[in-house]
């Protein structure tokens, strides 16, 4: 097992690893932000929901009423808009420019804790696929949540991912996890990977688990780590409860006739399926891949039925009653063979989905990341699990975390040398040039 500990970070570097995945987003975004065009896909959302309550919050402010408005999220985005659109402008194409600049910030953010494990130039061809998305673009050309939600998740998990604990990086998570439930108040599953990182640090989980912890005096401060990421859940659950006990659920009134009790138990086996169907790009950066592969092929294996299994035990065909449609993925299984409303194209990517997923863990024990790889998976099996109580199984709530899961886990396995650099060049930069060409022929 090899290990280099994080390095500094700089924002010279950040710039240098950022500038090139931010101009190809930028490219692709500004055709339709000059040109005055809209993703069909996000356009209704925007204009039907979000500039809605925008406008009715910068109307009614300073005191805004969010007991119940035209949205299902919580009503931190639309807040920050309204007061937004009292300095600049509050017409849905001025805001739109206002969408990118977060996009922009994500973007940078996540390739900046890339940078700590990879060279600038690694981190920035990584990052591009994620850069060139089609949801991650379709948030930033229009008024939607997503991307300030994910932009609030990533500087909570990165450096958990990247850097360990430490005091302050768990106060800082417990400011932004407030921040994140204020935006979407499903984002309480962040509690899960700043948890796990608090519990990571102490004594019990380097002896069970052999992981790297934060550089603290003693075996009692690792301790009161685990006890400070507990307290810092507390301010986000307060006001969770205080949202749900102001409109009677989990959703704002408005919204309660159509968000039920339903379980969509498909959830775990799409979101393998997203993974499935991008990991191949990514594994060919892997070091040593086909070795791992051999050694540790049974549980490649394994996990590759397991993986299946998520995807045949429960309905899996594209229903659009049920919210199984929208996206690329649904668009397949639509085409493909279904067997007793079970779907055998997403039980090949789930399959494949699975087994990239042990492999990437393997690769990361080997670079002696396995602590900013329990903190990852942690944060993707958490977001996963959210969508279980979603009636709609769209591919914009999955596509995202499947991808960071991705860009983030790969870079846990690569270091700063001109042997990463070379073997990044294959497998990401294509997925990027399908990506946004696949982005361009949708939105034509």
């Amino acid at each position: 097992m090899t290990s280099t500990g994080p390095e500094k970070v700089d924002a010279r570097t950040v710039f240098r690893a950022s500038w090139f995945p931010v101009l190809l987003m930028l490219v692709l975004s500004a055709t339709f932000l000059v040109g005055g065009h809209e993703i069909d896909s996000q356009k209704y959302d925007q204009n039907l929901y979000h500039i809605q309550v925008i406008r009715q919050f910068e109307a009614q402010l300073p005191t805004p009423d969010v007991s119940n408005y035209g949205a299902a999220t919580g009503p931190g985005y639309h807040l920050l808009y309204a007061a937004v659109g009292t300095l600049i402008g509050s017409d849905i194409d001025t805001l739109r420019w206002f969408s990118l600049v977060i996009a922009v910030l994500l973007i940078v953010a996540v390739t900046g804790f890339c940078t700590i494990r990879c060279s600038p130039r690694t981190a920035a061809l990584v990052t591009a696929p994620l850069a060139v998305s089609y949801y991650l673009l379709g948030s930033a050309v229009q008024l939607q949540t997503d991307n300030l939600a994910w932009l609030l998740s990533v500087m909570i998990m990165g450096p958990l991912v990247f850097r360990g604990v430490t005091p302050w990086s768990l106060i800082t998570s417990g400011c932004l996890l407030l921040l994140a439930v204020s935006v979407r108040q499903n984002f309480i599953w962040l509690a899960g990977p700043i948890v796990l990182a608090g519990f990571l640090s102490t004594p019990l989980a380097r002896r069970r688990l052999d992981v790297d912890h934060a550089v603290v005096s003693s075996p009692e401060s690792r301790w009161g780590l685990f006890g400070l990421s507990l307290l810092m859940l507390l301010p986000a659950v307060l006001l969770l409860y205080t949202l749900i006990s102001l409109w009677g659920g989990l959703v704002p009134p408005n919204f309660q006739y159509f968000h039920s009790s339903h379980v969509t138990w498909v959830a775990l086996g799409f979101a393998l399926a997203i993974v499935g169907f991008y990991a191949p790009f990514f594994l060919l950066a892997v070091p040593r891949c086909m070795e791992l592969l051999r050694s540790k092929g049974h549980w490649v294996l394994l996990a590759g039925m397991v993986g299946a299994c998520c995807a045949l035990i429960p309905p899996s065909d594209s229903n659009g009653e049920l919210g199984r449609a929208g996206g690329l993925m649904w668009k397949l299984v639509a085409s493909g063979p279904v067997l007793e409303g079970r779907s055998l194209v997403l039980a090949f990517f789930a399959a494949i989905g699975g087994g990239s997923i042990i492999l990437l863990w393997f690769a990361q024990i080997e670079a002696g990341q396995k602590r900013g790889g329990l903190v990852l998976l942690c944060g993707w099996l958490a977001t996963t699990s959210t969508t279980f109580l979603n009636v709609q199984s769209y591919q914009r709530f999955y596509d995202f975390p499947c991808l960071l899961l991705l860009v983030w886990g790969l870079s846990l396995c690569l270091d700063r040398t001109a042997a990463s650099d070379r073997r990044i060049v294959g497998g990401p930069p294509l997925l990027a040039a399908i990506l946004a060409v696949l982005f361009a022929l949708a939105s034509i």
